[in-house]
């Protein structure tokens, strides 16, 4: 008997590397978010935006593309400040689609940003895939509603 349990001991001991290689519950969670918005077409990327803040662990872009030779207004939105810059001569129907978009993040939601070339959420990937797939064709219909609306820089 004592031999059998040296050799389980020895195979556990063996298999405990193994084991402990497999993915979380929370790493598969996120992979599955991350493939889903590949195939939705955003890009993603470990990219804080400005200042890198630790308190908030990592932080991921989100990107939607805008068409090439439609390039989308300026808008930068943050938790932080809870404002939102958009240029100048943006029509209501725009900036309501904006602010519908904002009061529809979650909650760990820090950034909303527009520019020539992409539409990007600055968020922590704390959602399920149903409540992501709501949020992507909210951030997809904003996309296509913006392409081609850009009118000039905030800083001008």
């Amino acid at each position: 008997m004592t031999v059998f349990w040296i050799i389980a001991g020895l195979v556990f001991v063996a298999l405990a590397p193994v084991i402990s290689l497999r993915p979380s519950l929370r790493q598969r969670r996120i992979v599955a978010l991350r493939t889903r918005a590949r195939e939705l077409g955003f890009r993603v990327e470990v990219n804080p935006p400005g200042v890198a803040r630790p308190e908030h662990g990592d932080l991921l872009a989100y990107r939607l593309h805008y068409p090439k030779a439609s390039a989308g207004p300026e808008i930068r939105w943050t938790r932080e400040t809870q404002t939102c810059e958009m240029e100048k001569g943006m029509d209501a129907d725009d900036q309501q689609a904006v602010h519908a978009l904002i009061e529809s993040l979650p909650e760990d939601a820090l950034a909303l940003t527009s520019g020539t070339a992409t539409l990007t959420l600055w968020w922590q990937e704390r959602l399920d895939l149903p409540e992501f797939d709501q949020l992507a064709e909210g951030m997809d219909a904003l996309r296509h509603q913006l392409a081609g609306k850009r009118r000039r820089n905030i800083r001008e």
